[in-house]
């Protein structure tokens, strides 16, 4: 019997110490995000074949993020980042289109370095899968732009501060590479076409956080 409350007991505070331990190394966040420069490219295809190309400048992008991350060691956090962007270019947003979305879904790799005291420098790598959601505006003379599929490339350096004993900032700097794969339906007088289209390009971003 004695024997039976000591294993309880000592396999309760073992559990209770996982839990704490995973808690301090456990963060959650939110972001909000600004894209500049660069341009966006697109492609149009029909049975595989180029039909034509184009590119044009972004226009200001905007964005807002979540992400988890636990921290494996001191050096190292893994987690998981979702992103939401509304983009245009800047003949679209000139000719007052709205902005079409991109939503991203990105694992995280974060490496850690402490600068001074509780200031902690990182390099952040999150490439992962992206979906762009195309402005309703882009679907007129009986076209009908399709929602297009692809990945993201992404890399920032960072820093992390403390502004409460439960809060955190960090603000991060870097780049986003998109590269998605749609389909466009043409209703031309009763006669329909499908054509592959394809978005790719990049923008540098500042991240602005809270981290709890």
């Amino acid at each position: 019997m004695y024997f039976s409350r000591a294993f309880f007991f000592s396999a309760l505070f073992f559990a209770i110490s996982v839990v704490a331990t995973a808690q301090q190394n456990t963060q959650f966040g939110i972001s909000t995000s600004v894209g500049f420069g660069e341009e966006v490219n697109w492609k149009l295809r029909h049975h595989g074949k180029l039909e034509s190309k184009a590119n044009d400048t972004y226009s200001t992008t905007k964005g807002l993020g979540a992400f988890y991350l636990y921290k494996f060691s001191p050096n190292i956090s893994l987690g998981l980042e979702g992103r939401l962007f509304w983009w245009n270019t800047e003949e679209l947003d000139d000719e007052d289109y709205a902005s079409s979305k991109m939503v991203d879904i990105s694992p995280v790799v974060r490496l850690n370095k402490p600068l001074a005291s509780n200031i902690t420098g990182y390099l952040k790598l999150n490439p992962g899968f992206s979906i762009n959601i195309p402005s309703a505006d882009l679907d007129d003379d009986g076209e009908t732009w399709r929602n297009s599929f692809g990945y993201n490339i992404a890399a920032f350096l960072g820093m992390e501060f403390p502004i409460s004993n439960e809060i955190a900032a960090n603000i991060d700097f870097g780049y986003i590479y998109h590269d998605t794969f749609g389909k466009i339906k043409v209703d031309n007088n009763g006669s329909v076409y499908v054509f592959d289209y394809e978005f790719y390009g990049g923008q540098f971003h500042i991240n602005l956080g809270m981290v709890f």
